[in-house]
């Protein structure tokens, strides 16, 4: 009898393989952290970091990823996105707390 488990639709994820919670991380499932502080790396630029993401994720080649990236800006209202791709998120987070630009969850959530 088992007295535990995670389950995605019908099926316990801690019975599974390395690899299949591998193909479900980011595709299926996905954590989604609200403090971009904290959950994104101020080494690279937004761009890079959603590109990433598509592209592990997706298997597409780094233009398709950027392609993705720009829409995904675009799609939660993020001004000029080829431009704002480029930067670091601390430029992000400097106007998100008047209410217009709150939109990395969101960003995310759309991947």
């Amino acid at each position: 009898m088992v007295l535990y488990g995670i389950f995605l639709e019908g099926r316990d994820i801690l019975q599974l393989s390395l690899k299949e919670i591998q193909e479900i991380r980011g595709n299926r499932i996905s954590m989604i952290f609200q403090e971009p502080m904290t959950a994104l790396n101020p080494v690279f630029t937004i761009g890079e970091q959603i590109m990433e993401t598509i592209q592990l994720h997706q298997q597409v080649p780094p233009k398709e990823a950027k392609i993705r990236c720009i829409t995904l800006l675009t799609l939660v209202g993020i001004p000029a996105p080829h431009q704002r791709m480029l930067n670091i998120h601390i430029r992000f987070t400097g106007y998100a707390a008047t209410g217009n630009d709150c939109y990395c969850i969101g960003l995310w959530a759309l991947y």
